[in-house]
């Protein structure tokens, strides 16, 4: 007796299955690479956006001291106004008798921008009474002002772009974001400038 043909029995050819895996992985690396890119474009974007944020805050608190500053004092306890520090002298609280100082300063590890206020007590001492650290990476803080015209104070900072994250093998550093900021004191300084920290 001759046996009877084997019917064809569905299933995927090998050439097939090699196609369909080729295809899918494809499919997978194409979905990985467009979300990869997007979250870097939105971390990028969300740091972007806290950066101008805080520099934002830090303007208006720098603009607003300078415009109720007497003058540019040379220095406040261990803080001495230079090329990367300064020193304004604010008008006495209306309940407090003594001077009273801000400090502007770059704090070192991690490179931040502090704000420390001073207060003179009656015994000639300064009291810090109050600290602000701005949650910037800072590269670099410059002071300017110029000794002919005291009443322009400024001060310039470099905002390292990476922030707090690790850099990857190979990346290629971006050079920092210089914010400046400008303003005008209320008064004429009363007090001498060390020229060592202005600029003509």
């Amino acid at each position: 007796m001759r046996a009877r043909p084997r019917e064809y029995e569905g299933g995927f050819t090998l050439l097939e299955m090699l196609a369909y895996i080729t295809c899918l992985g494809m499919v997978l690396a194409s979905v990985t690479f467009v979300f990869t890119t997007t979250s870097r474009l939105h971390a990028a974007g969300s740091q972007t956006m806290d950066r101008v944020r805080v520099t934002g805050d830090i303007r208006r608190v720098f603009l607003r001291d300078v415009r109720e500053a007497q003058n540019v004092s040379s220095g406040v306890s261990t803080y001495m106004t230079g090329p990367n520090q300064l020193v304004l002298e604010l008008p006495p609280p209306s309940q407090a008798s003594g001077r009273r100082f801000v400090v502007y300063s770059m704090a070192k590890r991690p490179n931040r921008l502090d704000r420390i206020e001073f207060l003179q007590k009656p015994d000639t001492t300064f009291e810090p009474v109050q600290l602000t650290t701005f949650p910037l990476a800072l590269e670099a803080m410059r002071v300017n002002y110029s000794t002919a015209q005291p009443r322009q104070v400024g001060i310039e900072i470099d905002v390292d772009r990476v922030g707090t994250r690790p850099i990857p093998a190979g990346y290629m550093r971006k050079a920092p974001v210089m914010y400046s900021m400008r303003g005008t004191l209320r008064t004429f300084a009363r007090t001498p400038i060390t020229a060592g920290g202005g600029m003509p």
